[in-house]
C-alpha cells in the first residue's frame, strides 16, 4: 500500500449542495472536461448509485471523483467514457496524497475494490503520465487497456492531383483504370 502523508485532504461524498465546490473544481482542473459536469452526470438518473467525492485542502475544493457504486465495488463512473480524479493543478506528491485519501475513505466505506478509468491524458493541458505510477505504488491491478489516439484539427490533406495519384498507384502495383471499366 501507499505511505503515510503528511497532509491530510478532508474527504466529502458528493451532494447537490456541494455542486457550486464540484464546478470550482471542474473550472480550474486541467483533466476536466464536459463529461464530468453534474448536469451531464444527472443524465443517468436512478441508474447508478452515486458514489461520488469532493476533496479538500483548507476548506477549498481540490478534487472531485466521479463515480458511482454496486455492491463492495466503486467504479471511477461507467456511464462515462472516462472519469479517474479529476483535479485543480497539484504537485506530484499533491496527487498521490489526494489518491491515498480517496483510497483510505473508500476502504472506511468497506468498499473492496475501485476500478478507475481514467481521463485520457490528451485531453489535459499537462502531459503528467502520473496515475500508473500511484497505481504501482498502490499495487493495483490492470484489468483492461484501451487506446487512444488524437488527430489535429483542421485535418491538412495534401492532394497533388489525378495524374500523381494514377503514378503511385501504378508504382504500387495497381492497374489504375480497373475501376472505370
Amino acid at each position: 500500500m501507499i505511505a503515510q502523508t503528511k497532509t491530510r485532504f478532508q474527504v466529502k461524498a458528493y451532494t447537490p449542495e456541494l455542486a457550486g465546490d464540484w464546478q470550482e473544481v471542474l473550472q480550474g482542473a486541467p483533466n476536466a472536461t464536459l463529461m464530468h459536469q453534474r448536469s451531464f452526470l444527472a443524465y443517468h438518473g436512478e441508474r447508478f448509485r452515486d458514489a461520488s467525492l469532493i476533496l479538500y485542502k483548507d476548506h477549498q475544493p481540490q478534487a472531485v471523483f466521479p463515480a458511482h457504486r454496486q455492491q463492495e465495488e466503486v467504479f471511477s463512473h461507467q456511464g462515462l467514457s472516462y472519469a479517474g480524479l479529476i483535479h485543480k493543478p497539484c504537485s506530484f506528491g499533491q496527487e498521490l496524497q489526494l489518491y491515498v485519501q480517496l483510497l483510505r475513505y473508500y476502504e472506511e466505506q468497506e468498499v473492496s475494490r475501485i476500478r478507475i478509468k481514467a481521463t485520457p491524458l490528451f485531453y489535459s493541458d499537462r502531459f503528467q503520465e502520473s496515475l500508473s505510477y500511484i497505481m504501482h505504488l498502490a499495487q493495483a491491478e490492470t484489468s483492461q487497456l484501451e487506446l487512444s489516439l488524437v488527430l489535429p484539427l483542421p485535418l491538412m490533406i495534401k492532394h497533388k492531383g489525378r495524374k500523381a495519384t494514377i503514378r503511385q498507384a501504378s508504382k504500387s502495383g495497381l492497374d489504375p483504370g480497373a475501376g472505370t471499366r
